[in-house]
């Protein structure tokens, strides 16, 4: 048996070492081509990001020195070995954000080049000659975990420096309003009133009523190159709604926001053209109530970070938009945990067990009572033929020993609190 598991070591190192070498061969094959390959990836981020990059000869002199460098970094790194935590980013690299302080480029658009970079050196490049080469599919993909996982790190942590270098800049420059105004707006969370000076940099109508976002992407989900910053999607409702607005950027994965709503009384979602949740990946919105003056500033961004939170612990995946107004309730009866849990059992007996087959049921007949106990739009709703609708009505009716209709709202809330917290939220 020792003599077994000694050879099977031994073709496991062998084959770790095989994968391991085309990923440092690929690399090197590719540090030979960076001028090339970076010429082309600075022509294709001046045409992804027109809107954003200021084309004057410096600026693009900085980007392509960057580009260059950050290349050469990284495919050394996969030649050698060496782990991303242990490289430094290139001072070329720190140099070309400082250039994007003075030209105004904002913060976002900054991270989102990396990102973008990070998809077209793996999908170009990278992967497509790992695929050309002699690996089994399981190296393959273990070939492909590591540069994808090592490619990812470096530059992750190399767009989070460049985004410090680009905020201390600022600073430096006197060119931080937006920190300035971070202050003022952190000042009036906090209820204290800021100087007549800081309202008037602040550049929003405090007086106004207000409806507050807050959108955000989970920091435990990997972001995708397809996804938008937070703050591109903020920016994208704001203007939707054709009124002013306050934009502040809390990070790499949260924005804040608020905007002028034309009444306290009207609670409305905010919604345009080319915003749509297939087009957001992994964010969430949370919408607070409109509210009045200084203190409806606060009182909507205090909603919102409820929502956030339902949102959370609900574990919901992103894109999604969430108002307010669809988790007051939820939140209410969810105060005490404890009677929330009593109160659901009590009222959905054997459908309140967390399985797949309960939850499918809870998830029916809340949908058939939202479309007003319709079958064929609850099966439209759902995806499903309507006598699969009709089969889940019947077998929830036996369960509760009751028509579903008969039941009331009673039944409607335990349904809304397992449908945002589930079992083992409430449990």
């Amino acid at each position: 048996m020792s003599a077994e598991l000694e050879t099977e070591r031994t073709c496991t190192s062998s084959a770790a070492r095989g994968w391991a070498e085309v990923v440092a061969s690929v690399a090197t094959e590719l540090l030979s081509e960076v001028p090339r390959l970076a010429d082309e990836l600075v022509a294709e981020l001046l045409v992804r990001f027109r809107d954003d990059l200021v084309r004057d000869r410096q600026e693009t002199a900085a980007l392509e020195a960057s580009v260059a460098d950050n290349l050469h970094t990284m495919f050394r790194m996969l030649t050698t070995g060496v782990p991303s935590a242990s490289l430094t980013v290139p001072p070329s690299a720190l140099a070309w954000p400082r250039r994007l302080a003075h030209d105004r480029v904002s913060s976002h658009s900054l991270q989102r080049i990396y990102y973008v970079g990070h998809q077209l050196i793996w999908q170009r490049w990278v992967f497509p000659r790992l695929v050309a080469a002699d690996l089994t599919a399981a190296e393959l993909a273990r070939a492909a975990e590591l540069a994808q996982a090592e490619l990812f790190e470096y530059l992750d942590r190399a767009a989070q420096q460049v985004l410090i270098e680009y905020e201390n800049e600022l600073a430096a420059q006197g060119l931080g309003m937006p920190r300035a105004r971070e202050e003022t707006v952190l000042a009036l969370l906090a209820g204290r009133i800021p100087t007549d000076r800081q309202l008037a940099e602040l550049g929003y109508p405090l007086s106004a009523t207000h409806q507050a976002l807050i959108v955000w992407r989970d920091s435990r989900v990997r972001p995708t190159v397809a996804a938008l910053h937070p703050t591109n999607v903020t920016e994208r409702l704001c203007q939707a709604s054709g009124r002013r607005y306050l934009i502040m950027d809390r990070g790499p994965n949260e924005t804040w926001a608020w905007m002028e709503s034309p009444s306290a009384a009207v609670a409305q979602r905010p919604s345009g053209p080319g915003v749509g949740l297939d087009e957001i990946g992994d964010v969430h919105v949370a919408i607070g109530q409109p509210a009045s003056g200084i203190a409806g500033f606060r009182d909507s961004h205090e909603d919102a970070g409820r929502v956030q939170v339902t949102v959370a612990q609900a574990r919901r995946r992103g894109p999604s938009i969430t108002h307010y107004a669809e988790i007051a309730l939820v939140t209410l009866l969810t105060a005490d945990r404890k009677a929330a849990a009593d109160y659901v059992r009590r009222q959905l007996g054997e459908l309140a067990a967390d399985s797949p087959d309960m939850r499918r049921l809870r998830r029916t007949i809340k949908v058939f009572l939202d479309s007003g106990s319709g079958h064929a739009r609850t099966a439209e709703e759902l995806g499903i033929h309507r006598n699969t609708v009709r089969y889940r009505i019947q077998r929830a009716e036996q369960l509760l020993g009751r028509p579903v209709q008969d039941i009331g709202p009673e039944l409607y809330n335990a349904l809304l609190i397992t449908e945002w917290l589930g079992q083992r939220g409430i449990s």
